[in-house]
Protein backbone atom coordinates (compact mmCIF):
# COMPACT_ATOMS: atom_id res chain seq x y z
CA UNK A 1 0.00 0.00 0.00
CA UNK A 2 1.56 3.51 -1.06
CA UNK A 3 2.20 6.16 1.85
CA UNK A 4 1.71 9.93 1.01
CA UNK A 5 4.03 11.91 2.94
CA UNK A 6 1.57 15.81 3.17
CA UNK A 7 2.68 18.60 4.81
CA UNK A 8 1.00 22.26 4.14
CA UNK A 9 1.51 25.74 6.05
CA UNK A 10 -0.91 28.27 6.48
CA UNK A 11 -0.63 32.01 7.35
CA UNK A 12 -2.62 34.32 9.18
CA UNK A 13 -3.21 37.07 6.83
CA UNK A 14 -5.18 37.20 3.48
CA UNK A 15 -4.81 37.32 -0.02
CA UNK A 16 -7.20 37.29 -3.37
CA UNK A 17 -7.21 34.07 -5.41
CA UNK A 18 -6.10 36.02 -7.88
CA UNK A 19 -2.87 37.27 -6.37
CA UNK A 20 -1.97 33.71 -5.52
CA UNK A 21 0.53 33.73 -8.85
CA UNK A 22 2.21 36.63 -7.26
CA UNK A 23 2.17 34.92 -3.91
CA UNK A 24 3.93 31.98 -5.63
CA UNK A 25 6.45 33.94 -7.70
CA UNK A 26 7.03 35.82 -4.40
CA UNK A 27 8.14 32.54 -2.66
CA UNK A 28 10.06 31.75 -5.75
CA UNK A 29 12.19 34.68 -5.18
CA UNK A 30 12.58 34.16 -1.72
CA UNK A 31 13.53 30.65 -2.06
CA UNK A 32 15.77 30.77 -5.21
CA UNK A 33 14.24 30.26 -8.37
CA UNK A 34 17.30 27.28 -8.44
CA UNK A 35 15.07 25.37 -6.77
CA UNK A 36 13.11 23.64 -8.97
CA UNK A 37 10.25 21.88 -6.76
CA UNK A 38 8.81 25.27 -6.02
CA UNK A 39 8.68 26.61 -10.02
CA UNK A 40 8.57 23.20 -11.74
CA UNK A 41 10.75 25.00 -14.53
CA UNK A 42 14.13 22.70 -15.90
CA UNK A 43 15.78 25.58 -15.58
CA UNK A 44 16.43 29.11 -13.86
CA UNK A 45 16.32 30.89 -17.42
CA UNK A 46 12.42 32.38 -17.13
CA UNK A 47 12.33 34.43 -20.30
CA UNK A 48 12.32 30.96 -22.24
CA UNK A 49 11.62 28.26 -19.57
CA UNK A 50 11.37 24.93 -19.96
CA UNK A 51 9.08 22.82 -18.24
CA UNK A 52 8.86 19.86 -15.99
CA UNK A 53 5.99 18.29 -17.53
CA UNK A 54 4.69 16.24 -14.00
CA UNK A 55 2.26 16.73 -11.51
CA UNK A 56 3.29 19.98 -9.36
CA UNK A 57 4.21 18.12 -5.59
CA UNK A 58 4.31 21.84 -4.33
CA UNK A 59 1.51 23.50 -4.86
CA UNK A 60 -0.03 27.83 -3.30
CA UNK A 61 -3.96 28.33 -2.72
CA UNK A 62 -6.03 29.97 -0.41
CA UNK A 63 -8.35 28.23 1.79
CA UNK A 64 -11.96 29.31 2.19
CA UNK A 65 -10.74 32.13 4.61
CA UNK A 66 -9.01 33.12 2.11
CA UNK A 67 -5.51 32.56 3.60
CA UNK A 68 -2.39 31.49 1.49
CA UNK A 69 -1.33 28.33 1.90
CA UNK A 70 2.03 26.06 0.15
CA UNK A 71 0.92 22.14 0.01
CA UNK A 72 3.75 19.75 -0.26
CA UNK A 73 3.48 16.45 -1.50
CA UNK A 74 6.05 13.70 -1.07
CA UNK A 75 9.55 13.88 -1.89
CA UNK A 76 9.22 18.07 -1.85
CA UNK A 77 8.84 18.00 1.99
CA UNK A 78 12.67 17.78 2.23
CA UNK A 79 12.16 21.13 0.44
CA UNK A 80 9.79 23.06 2.91
CA UNK A 81 12.83 23.72 4.81
CA UNK A 82 14.22 26.66 2.87
CA UNK A 83 11.20 28.37 3.91
CA UNK A 84 12.46 27.66 7.43
CA UNK A 85 15.59 29.27 6.80
CA UNK A 86 14.22 32.93 5.85
CA UNK A 87 14.78 35.57 8.43
CA UNK A 88 11.05 36.39 7.83
CA UNK A 89 8.03 34.89 5.58
CA UNK A 90 7.34 38.68 4.26
CA UNK A 91 6.47 39.07 0.86
CA UNK A 92 6.34 41.38 -1.81
CA UNK A 93 2.96 41.30 -4.15
CA UNK A 94 3.76 44.06 -6.68
CA UNK A 95 4.17 46.86 -4.67
CA UNK A 96 2.29 45.82 -1.87
CA UNK A 97 4.30 44.10 1.26
CA UNK A 98 2.81 41.50 3.04
CA UNK A 99 3.58 40.74 6.27
CA UNK A 100 3.20 37.31 7.00
CA UNK A 101 3.25 34.81 10.21
CA UNK A 102 2.28 31.06 10.24
CA UNK A 103 -1.23 29.94 11.82
CA UNK A 104 -1.15 26.22 11.29
CA UNK A 105 1.17 23.56 10.11
CA UNK A 106 0.04 19.78 9.07
CA UNK A 107 2.68 17.37 8.83
CA UNK A 108 0.99 13.93 8.03
CA UNK A 109 0.94 10.43 6.50
CA UNK A 110 -1.82 8.82 4.35
CA UNK A 111 -2.27 5.55 2.70
CA UNK A 112 -3.22 6.07 -0.56
CA UNK A 113 -5.86 3.30 -1.46
CA UNK A 114 -8.78 2.32 -3.77
CA UNK A 115 -11.83 1.54 -1.54
CA UNK A 116 -14.90 -0.47 -1.54
CA UNK A 117 -17.44 2.36 -1.36
CA UNK A 118 -17.01 6.56 -2.87
CA UNK A 119 -16.57 9.26 -0.47
CA UNK A 120 -17.95 12.58 -1.32
CA UNK A 121 -15.45 15.35 -2.57
CA UNK A 122 -15.84 19.10 -3.43
CA UNK A 123 -13.56 20.75 -6.55
CA UNK A 124 -13.43 24.50 -6.81
CA UNK A 125 -12.47 26.26 -9.66
CA UNK A 126 -11.02 23.22 -11.50
CA UNK A 127 -9.69 24.06 -14.81
CA UNK A 128 -11.01 20.83 -16.83
CA UNK A 129 -10.69 21.42 -20.46
CA UNK A 130 -7.87 22.69 -22.47
CA UNK A 131 -8.24 24.68 -25.81
CA UNK A 132 -8.67 21.30 -27.73
CA UNK A 133 -10.97 19.67 -25.96
CA UNK A 134 -13.32 22.89 -24.65
CA UNK A 135 -14.18 22.49 -28.28
CA UNK A 136 -15.36 19.47 -27.72
CA UNK A 137 -17.23 19.97 -24.74
CA UNK A 138 -19.20 22.77 -25.95
CA UNK A 139 -20.49 20.70 -29.11
CA UNK A 140 -21.82 18.35 -26.99
CA UNK A 141 -25.75 18.93 -26.24
CA UNK A 142 -27.04 16.17 -24.03
CA UNK A 143 -26.35 17.71 -19.89
CA UNK A 144 -25.66 13.85 -19.16
CA UNK A 145 -23.07 13.60 -21.83
CA UNK A 146 -21.19 16.95 -20.78
CA UNK A 147 -21.13 15.67 -17.33
CA UNK A 148 -19.71 12.25 -18.50
CA UNK A 149 -17.30 14.24 -20.82
CA UNK A 150 -16.03 16.55 -17.24
CA UNK A 151 -16.00 12.65 -15.20
CA UNK A 152 -13.86 11.38 -18.00
CA UNK A 153 -11.65 14.60 -17.69
CA UNK A 154 -11.50 14.47 -13.77
CA UNK A 155 -10.63 10.24 -13.67
CA UNK A 156 -7.72 11.61 -16.22
CA UNK A 157 -6.28 14.19 -13.54
CA UNK A 158 -6.79 12.01 -10.22
CA UNK A 159 -4.34 9.50 -12.04
CA UNK A 160 -1.92 12.17 -12.99
CA UNK A 161 -2.13 12.51 -9.30
CA UNK A 162 -1.85 9.11 -8.45
CA UNK A 163 1.28 8.81 -11.12
CA UNK A 164 3.15 12.04 -9.50
CA UNK A 165 3.52 10.48 -5.90
CA UNK A 166 4.26 7.14 -7.13
CA UNK A 167 0.89 5.72 -6.59
CA UNK A 168 0.26 2.73 -9.11
CA UNK A 169 -3.69 2.10 -8.86
CA UNK A 170 -4.57 -1.11 -10.37
CA UNK A 171 -8.01 -1.14 -9.13
CA UNK A 172 -11.08 0.43 -10.95
CA UNK A 173 -11.06 4.33 -10.11
CA UNK A 174 -14.50 4.90 -9.90
CA UNK A 175 -15.62 8.89 -10.15
CA UNK A 176 -19.25 10.48 -10.36
CA UNK A 177 -20.40 14.10 -10.61
CA UNK A 178 -23.19 14.80 -8.47
CA UNK A 179 -23.66 18.00 -8.58
CA UNK A 180 -22.73 21.12 -10.40
CA UNK A 181 -21.93 24.05 -8.76
CA UNK A 182 -20.83 26.56 -10.48
CA UNK A 183 -18.91 27.89 -13.75
CA UNK A 184 -16.37 30.81 -13.92
CA UNK A 185 -14.19 32.48 -16.42
CA UNK A 186 -10.83 33.13 -14.84
CA UNK A 187 -7.54 34.22 -15.81
CA UNK A 188 -4.95 31.59 -15.88
CA UNK A 189 -1.55 32.47 -17.64
CA UNK A 190 -2.80 35.61 -19.55
CA UNK A 191 -6.09 33.22 -21.53
CA UNK A 192 -9.61 33.14 -20.18
CA UNK A 193 -10.42 29.92 -18.59
CA UNK A 194 -13.49 28.30 -17.99
CA UNK A 195 -13.50 26.80 -15.24
CA UNK A 196 -15.51 24.37 -12.80
CA UNK A 197 -16.92 23.76 -9.42
CA UNK A 198 -18.32 20.31 -8.42
CA UNK A 199 -19.02 17.49 -6.13
CA UNK A 200 -18.09 14.17 -7.21
CA UNK A 201 -17.94 10.94 -5.77
CA UNK A 202 -14.84 8.48 -5.87
CA UNK A 203 -13.41 5.68 -4.48
CA UNK A 204 -9.62 6.97 -4.25
CA UNK A 205 -8.39 8.79 -1.18
CA UNK A 206 -7.68 11.93 -1.88
CA UNK A 207 -6.13 14.44 0.71
CA UNK A 208 -7.74 17.46 1.33
CA UNK A 209 -6.26 20.51 -0.40
CA UNK A 210 -4.86 18.74 -2.89
CA UNK A 211 -5.00 20.40 -6.84
CA UNK A 212 -5.99 18.65 -9.85
CA UNK A 213 -6.09 19.92 -13.49
CA UNK A 214 -4.19 22.58 -15.28
CA UNK A 215 -3.32 25.18 -13.01
CA UNK A 216 -3.13 22.89 -9.74
CA UNK A 217 0.03 24.58 -8.32
CA UNK A 218 -1.63 28.38 -8.37
CA UNK A 219 -4.57 27.88 -6.67
CA UNK A 220 -6.88 26.34 -8.83
CA UNK A 221 -8.90 22.48 -8.75
CA UNK A 222 -8.84 22.15 -5.14
CA UNK A 223 -10.33 19.28 -3.20
CA UNK A 224 -11.84 18.65 -0.23
CA UNK A 225 -13.59 15.92 1.12
CA UNK A 226 -17.14 16.88 1.44
CA UNK A 227 -20.00 16.70 3.83
CA UNK A 228 -21.81 13.15 3.25
CA UNK A 229 -21.45 9.63 3.92
CA UNK A 230 -20.05 6.85 1.76
CA UNK A 231 -22.03 4.89 -0.09
CA UNK A 232 -20.94 0.88 -2.18
CA UNK A 233 -19.31 1.32 -5.71
CA UNK A 234 -22.02 1.03 -8.30
CA UNK A 235 -25.05 2.13 -6.10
Amino acid sequence: MQKLRYFHITFNTQLQPWEVPLFRGAIIQKIGIEHEWYHNHKNTVFDKPTFHYRYPLIQYKTNHLKQPMIVCLHESIEEIKLLFQQADWNVHLKEKQVEMKIEELALREYELQIHDQVAPYQIRNWIALNQENYKEYKSIRSLSRKVGFLESKLVGHILAFATGVDWQIEEKLKVEITELLAMKIATFKGKRMETFSVNFACNAFLPNFIGLGKGSSMGFGIVKRHRGRGRNVGE
